[in-house]
């Protein structure tokens, strides 16, 4: 393993933030598990080595797949390690290859930074997380998965200071002048005037179709376009 993963360019921001941690609590007072979580977030905030897989990781760090994991659990709740961009960003990409079952739909998501970044969302907008039966898998519900695109949709357009409630209400306006499009997709809707409404519908074994009309819907907002794009191709 190279003496210092640092990338060249990042070495004085890495510097500062060990020294800044390590310092934070008196010099001398860290024990080697905090020592060892203030390195490790060094690595994953300022390495190339932070892109690699936990078994690649590992194997780099000459330690287990398994450490890796409990290290990359530790640091992402007190140190920052995914930023709001990147973790959107692999969100979406991860969306292609996610499987739906039933009402719920499976998203492939291993690294657990991007979990607990994704879960303190929810959390915030008092939306249901369901049973993680297995940690390498992040489920949720088709109609909370609609809510979270909202979320994530007002998080990356904070600095236009566009809200959750401003995004419902648009949709729900754009979705009260698109009936004929969704009754002849559906054949069962009479009327669908309201997010709440397309969500209850959403949950039918056509989901994904009104997924292309809605879409067409919601163009206006460009990160949840292409986060029902990404699902629309499954």
């Amino acid at each position: 393993m190279p003496n210092n993963p640092i990338l060249s360019e990042n070495k004085s921001d890495a510097l500062d933030f060990i020294f800044e941690n390590v310092l934070k609590s008196g010099f001398g007072t860290l024990n080697k598990t905090e020592l060892e979580s203030i390195l490790f977030a060094a690595i994953m905030n300022y390495s190339a080595q932070a892109n690699l897989t936990d078994y690649k990781l590992g194997m780099y760090l000459q330690i287990t797949q398994q450490r890796v994991r409990n290290l990359k659990e530790r640091v992402s709740v007190k140190y920052c390690i995914i930023n709001d961009e990147e973790a959107i960003d692999i969100f979406i990409e991860k969306l292609s290859n996610a499987r739906v079952d039933g009402v719920y739909i499976d998203i492939p998501i291993y690294d657990i930074a991007l979990k607990n970044y994704l879960v303190d969302l929810l959390e915030k907008e008092n939306i249901l997380l369901h049973s993680q039966l297995n940690p390498k898998i992040f489920r949720i519900r088709l109609d909370d998965l609609f809510d979270l695109m909202m979320v994530i949709e007002s998080v990356r357009n904070e600095a236009g200071n566009l809200s959750i409630t401003e995004i419902r209400e648009n949709i729900s306006f754009n979705l009260s002048n698109s009936n004929n499009n969704l009754r002849d997709i559906l054949g069962t809707i009479n009327s669908i005037s309201s997010v709440e409404e397309f969500k209850k519908e959403s949950l039918k074994s056509t989901a994904f179709k009104v997924l292309q009309v809605i879409s067409m819907i919601t163009s206006s907002y460009p990160t949840i376009s292409l986060m029902v794009n990404k699902l629309s191709a499954l």
